[in-house]
């Protein structure tokens, strides 16, 4: 009976190790996508940043008055766009994520090993060690921000694809691989990039009104 008790553990402390190296996946996806977007938008409000400066600096040579209306507006709209972003906090989210990814595998690594010192442990410490193990995890989870659906798929294509190196599939898995990542990336960068196209424009206006 106790043998029977211990097997189950045994199989329950497995289960869980897949279970956080599942989620440990995924946070590794939204870390990804976190620095993904921090990076995007840098881009664009160094270049929104550099279009503000050039509209206010022709607002003071210039007579138009067009063009220091828009460069006033322009100015306000990039302060407020600063700030609404800032509000996603995606550098932050990255950062955590990270940490929580390798604090997770911290957590995978205790549960295998015990799975190996099991055969000389009794079914109470297994019992024991592992219910720590797991609500030191919980705990932790707390202060973490979670990943989301699309993070968990494209670590499970990751996964099949690993797992099936030799696999007659495995290019069908790695096209589809292909556009679940490009889905992402476009999905991270459009909006920054219309900023920046947005940016462009006004110089590009600003030019074309003869100022030079």
């Amino acid at each position: 009976m106790p043998q029977e008790i211990r097997e189950k553990i045994v199989d329950e402390i497995k289960h869980k190790k897949d279970s956080f190296d599942k989620v440990r996946n995924a946070r590794i996806e939204y870390s990804k996508r976190m620095r993904r977007s921090d990076n995007s938008w840098r881009i664009s409000f160094f270049v929104s940043n550099f279009s503000a400066i050039f509209l206010f600096i022709i607002s003071i040579y210039e007579s138009d008055s067009t063009i220091a209306l828009i460069s006033g507006a322009y100015s306000i709209y990039i302060i407020l766009l600063q700030y609404t972003i800032n509000e996603f906090r995606y550098h932050e989210k990255y950062i955590l994520a990270s940490r929580n990814e390798l604090l997770i595998e911290k957590k995978i690594a205790k549960l295998k090993k015990l799975v190996r010192i099991s055969s000389d442990k009794d079914s109470d410490y297994l019992e024991k060690k592992y219910n720590k193990i797991c609500d030191s995890y919980t705990k932790e989870l707390e202060y973490f921000p979670n990943h989301s659906s699309r993070d968990f798929k494209l670590a499970k294509i990751r996964k099949i694809i690993s797992e099936n190196e030799n696999d007659k599939h495995k290019t069908f898995y790695q096209s589809g691989l292909k556009i679940v990542k490009l889905a992402i990336k476009i999905s991270s960068c459009i909006l920054p990039f219309m900023q920046i196209t947005i940016s462009v424009l006004l110089i590009l206006w600003s030019l074309n009104r003869g100022i030079f």
